[in-house]
């Protein structure tokens, strides 16, 4: 939700599974309050500290794990509007535990899209998630992708 000069609400939700951190589900209920520090046409910067709610099923235990979460957003986005366009947009989520203290999380996105010919995207982008207490024993503190597409605006 935006408001009026340089500040703005933020509402997280999500749903994930990852068989590297050992989860089998993971949803993720949060709200922030924004502020742009940078706002221009060609550059926006963010940050967005909140607070989150977690609900975690992991692979192997029959114990469903509640927690409660910091939340601190960073997002920095690039762009280019002549031909070729271009746009760089970065994310970073913090996600210190706040009732299991000394677990964090983190989410990073990179991701960039050029246009090759009018309105023909290339996209190319990085995901990375890190856990430093995973809920399964022996799983995995750090999950990535990378990723190719093709696209067309109408």
């Amino acid at each position: 939700m935006q408001f009026p000069g340089d500040k703005f609400w933020l509402a997280l939700a999500s749903y994930e599974s990852n068989e590297q951190h050992g989860i089998d589900g993971r949803l993720l209920l949060g709200a922030a309050r924004g502020k742009y520090w940078i706002r221009r046409q060609e550059a926006k910067f963010s940050t967005c500290p909140g607070v989150a709610l977690a609900q975690e099923w992991a692979a192997t235990s029959a114990d469903d794990q509640q927690s409660v979460e910091g939340l601190l957003g960073l997002q920095w986005k690039i762009f280019r509007f002549k031909d070729p366009e271009t746009s760089l947009t970065s994310r970073l989520l913090l996600l210190p535990g706040l009732t299991e203290t000394g677990r964090y999380r983190a989410m990073a996105s990179i991701s960039l899209r050029h246009e090759i010919v009018n309105d023909l995207y290339v996209d190319l982008s990085f995901n990375g998630n890190y856990d430093n207490e995973p809920p399964t024993a022996g799983a995995d503190s750090v999950d990535y992708t990378v990723s190719t597409s093709l696209g067309y605006k109408f």
